[in-house]
């Protein structure tokens, strides 16, 4: 690995399931003006003294993610997901590994370790708003597993699929083995 400062962690999502995410995203609501539907952000920054390099679990292995739930104001729309499965391959090898899931979150998935209170990923923006406000329209809405209210709608979605990885300052990707710039990363975990 790179001696790089790393920005964040992610799940970078496979060409199929950014298509999927669009699809879907359409059925639910209109897109925004800014589409985005290209990852599910791990943790972003420092965290308790701990780098994304320190926490990252995974690291370049292919994970599936079940859409659950949607919110939306004026500036973003953003499903949430929750971890559906973890696929055991890296590159398309097997991986072995015990599967004893680390931690439960709320909702009972095996964690990623994800530092969002609710894991998602942001589907689209108006042309003023900014994907990380998806966290605070979670918050907002009040969201509890069993309940609906006027921001955020449960849904029972289509799973999706990604690699875990590292992102730069620069935007350049890292999966453990090799690094990407960030359009490149698109086409390579794609």
């Amino acid at each position: 690995m790179t001696e790089r400062k790393l920005l964040y962690s992610q799940v970078i999502l496979t060409k199929e399931s950014r298509e999927l995410v669009r699809h879907y995203a359409r059925g639910v609501k209109p897109l925004l003006t800014k589409n985005h539907c290209h990852h599910m952000t791990i943790q972003f920054g420092e965290v308790d003294g701990r780098t994304p390099e320190q926490t990252v679990r995974h690291l370049g292995e292919r994970v599936q993610l079940r859409i659950i739930g949607h919110v939306e104001n004026e500036n973003i729309q953003a499903f949430h997901v929750v971890l559906f499965g973890i696929l055991g391959e890296r590159a398309g090898v097997p991986v072995r590994y015990n599967l004893t899931p680390s931690r439960l979150g709320p909702w009972g998935e095996r964690s990623l370790g994800t530092v969002n209170k609710y894991p998602h990923v942001t589907i689209s923006t108006s042309e003023s708003g900014k994907p990380y406000e998806s966290n605070k329209a979670f918050d907002d809405s009040a969201v509890r597993p069993n309940e609906t209210d006027s921001t955020y709608t449960k849904v029972d979605g289509p799973v999706i699929t990604g690699t875990v990885t590292l992102v730069d300052p620069k935007g350049y990707v890292f999966d453990g083995l090799d690094e990407y710039e960030s359009k490149q990363a698109l086409e390579v975990f794609g």
